[in-house]
């Protein structure tokens, strides 16, 4: 996970496919060797800077204590984000590294980091773990992390639009950064990427509430608000930042439900992905991912949030009058276009010619407040000589997962006058801080933009099952158990199997893998490879494998049936040989779910084109009708840790450089980490041999 240089967020979830290689030299460990290295330990973290070198910290002690300054503020920041994130906001505590590092704290490296277009990271490669030994729920994914900060931040002061210092960046990216080793405490593997960075960026406020660090991305949902939810890039504009500024959607809930409400989502994830843990999140307070969207399009109209005074205003589609509007461009899933609504007297507005399922809303605006009409869905009648200013809300309701099959739906707004009762007001909601799109600051004064970069290296992950770039030709099932669907696929490699790789990859290379799901989170997973063995009796007497389990003739093909199941839970496990590839299929629930997905892959065995595997839809919700609350309270900082644990000797041997390939093919010495989701396989199925072996 990397925070983009003043954006508020990682760039990539690090999770164990990638060698991510710092600017500093990588021991064999993959983590970052510092010349000279000292370290200084707190109750929770142990921090590895230098005073030496292109790394260095700057060396001044005004207290005379024996640790930098800069390191005594960060040691500061670190802990203050444990007191509110995990003592004061109840996030778990992250899985210990198992002494990695030096001892069982959270590792924290000072490096160089600013010249290279990032402010920090958090990197959880190697960190699997499963269940999370600290908490009492069972985690299928969770694993322990180490993070990277800027070793002086200084870089700011050389950018003249910078509105924060040194010292507050460093405050942001800590709590930014450590709740990413929180979220990997949950789930490690979600394939929403976009919810790691806007639930790392609302906690930067919330533990920092004066930085304001996340302002910076807003531009990127007022001025693009037609853009897919879970998109990386806006439609448009420059500020690649889309998933660090769905920050605001949190902050939304939080001021109405509490900042609990964001905890509950991470805790969900446990067992549920993206809009459904959301969804399950949201039901207690009768809302749903889909009606948070409803509401957050028209929070952002009219910046009704405790610091809406802060945001930018909202970009209008156009202005529709009588007769027939055409917008620009359209809306993609969860999206919204702003129209300004101009007529007198009573008017109807009816959306036709929709390319999605799309909804149009009014939102009339009367002084300090302003009223939310909604009618049947595609047509509202409204009164205009009621309200001073009338907005139409085009709303996108498809709920779309995944942003490659995301597009912009085109749909036209007839006006026409109209008799009659105007549609109903659904809510009133607080119109103090609302100001006319376009009025304020235009986006290049809006503060400070990171440098361009590129998250993401594809290739490694993909939504489509017959996407995925191996050496063999894979087979995928011709059929599924009953309400499993698609859900991703990846590429893994016997390095990144570890201990489990004789039982996924024996014959070595890269592992195609594909995961379904059911409604209930229940999950099936597939891994493929090239087999060196001919027999599952060869394989198992070349690895020495006393299985619990028995070999079984299913459709002609010999499988191995194991049930591995322990006080975690269910584990069903069957691995065969067939047309080459080494195959095994893993499932958390029934043995015949299990057998059902062999049985779907033994006959496409002989024809690779199986049918296409419908994706999961989101559910529909009402709108909810509650008025924002306000946010927490500002909280105080807390004075810098009396008596810190200092080792100023230097770390024990550099260890030999690695990654230069991966320094090659990275570009600038950094190897941005590819989000391929593993895990449901390593984060389950490789947990199978993890558990019989010395971790």
């Amino acid at each position: 996970m990397r925070r983009k240089w003043l954006l508020s967020g990682l760039i990539a979830l690090a999770v164990a496919v990638t060698l991510a290689v710092s600017p500093a030299a990588a021991q064999d460990t993959g983590r970052p060797s510092l010349p000279d290295e000292q370290t200084v330990g707190t109750e929770h973290f142990l921090i590895h800077y230098t005073t030496s070198g292109d790394q260095a910290v700057d060396p001044t002690d005004q207290d005379g204590n024996g640790v930098p300054d800069y390191v005594d503020q960060v040691a500061e920041a670190l802990e203050y984000s444990w007191q509110v994130e995990v003592e004061e906001y109840g996030w778990a505590p992250p899985p210990t590294d198992r002494g990695e590092g030096g001892d069982d704290r959270i590792d924290v490296y000072l490096e160089n980091l600013m010249d290279e277009g990032f402010a920090g990271y958090t990197d959880s490669e190697g960190g699997y773990v499963g269940d999370n030994p600290l908490t009492p729920e069972i985690e299928h994914h969770a694993a322990y992390s180490y993070m990277g900060l800027d070793n002086d931040y200084a870089e700011l002061l050389d950018d003249p639009r910078a509105d924060e210092t040194p010292l507050q960046l460093m405050q942001a990216t800590v709590a930014h950064e450590f709740n990413h080793v929180l979220q990997g405490g949950y789930d490690d593997s979600d394939p929403q990427f976009w919810l790691y960075e806007a639930t790392a960026t609302w906690m930067e406020d919330e533990v920092f509430p004066d930085v304001n660090d996340g302002v910076h991305y807003l531009d990127a949902v007022f001025g693009s608000p037609d853009t897919c939810l879970v998109a990386e890039e806006p439609v448009r504009g420059d500020n690649s930042g889309h998933w660090y500024a769905m920050w605001l959607l949190l902050r939304m809930l939080s001021e109405r439900h509490g900042q609990e409400v964001v905890r509950n989502i991470w805790e969900h994830s446990r067992v549920l992905s993206g809009f459904d843990a959301i969804d399950a999140a949201l039901e207690p307070y009768g809302e749903s991912m889909l009606s948070a969207s409803r509401d957050f399009a028209v929070a952002n109209l009219l910046r009704a949030y405790t610091e809406g005074h802060l945001y930018p205003s909202v970009r209008l589609e156009g202005t529709a009058g009588p007769g027939t509007f055409v917008p620009g461009d359209g809306v993609q899933s969860l999206g919204v276009d702003y129209v300004r609504l101009t007529g007198n007297g009573v008017v109807s507005v009816t959306l036709a010619d929709a390319e999605a399922r799309l909804n149009v809303l009014a939102v009339g605006v009367r002084g300090r407040e302003a009223d939310l009409l909604t009618g049947t869905g595609d047509a509202l009648v409204v009164d205009m000589g009621a309200y001073q200013d009338v907005f139409l809300i085009v709303h996108n309701e498809e709920m779309i997962a995944h942003e490659q099959a995301c597009f912009l739906a085109d749909y036209t707004l007839e006006i026409a006058p109209a008799t009659g009762e105007p549609s109903p007001v659904a809510a009133t909601w607080p119109a103090a801080n609302f100001i006319q799109p376009g009025e304020g600051p235009p986006p290049e004064e809006n503060g400070y933009l990171p440098p361009e970069g590129v998250p993401f290296n594809d290739g490694e992950f993909a939504e489509d099952p017959m996407a995925l770039d191996v050496s063999f030709e894979p087979i995928l099932p011709a059929s599924l158990p009953e309400g499993y669907a698609f859900d991703y696929a990846y590429i893994m490699t016997a390095e990144d199997f570890g201990e489990s790789a004789d039982y996924y990859v024996p014959g070595g290379g890269d592992s195609a893998n594909y995961d379904y799901l059911d409604d209930e989170g229940n999950w099936l997973s597939i891994a493929e490879s090239v087999s060196p063995y001919t027999t599952l009796q060869e394989w198992l007497d070349d690895i020495s494998y006393d299985t619990p389990g028995e070999i079984r003739n299913i459709s002609g093909v010999e499988v191995l049936v194991e049930d591995l199941s322990d006080e975690d839970g269910a584990w069903i496990s069957a691995t065969m040989i067939m047309d080459g590839l080494f195959i095994v299929v893993d499932g958390d629930h029934t043995e015949e779910e299990v057998l059902a997905l062999v049985e779907g892959l033994i006959a496409a065995s002989g024809n690779l084109q199986p049918d296409v595997v419908p994706e999961r839809e989101g559910d529909n919700a009402p709108p909810a009708a509650e008025i924002p609350s306000p946010a927490p309270e500002n909280l105080p900082t807390p004075p810098v840790p009396d008596v810190l644990d200092v080792d100023t000797s230097p770390a024990i041997g550099t260890g030999e450089l690695i990654g230069m390939v991966a320094l090659g093919l990275c570009g600038l010495g950094i190897c941005l980490a590819i989000v391929i989701i593993p895990l449901i396989v390593l984060g389950v199925r490789a947990g199978r041999k993890r558990r019989e072996a010395e971790l």
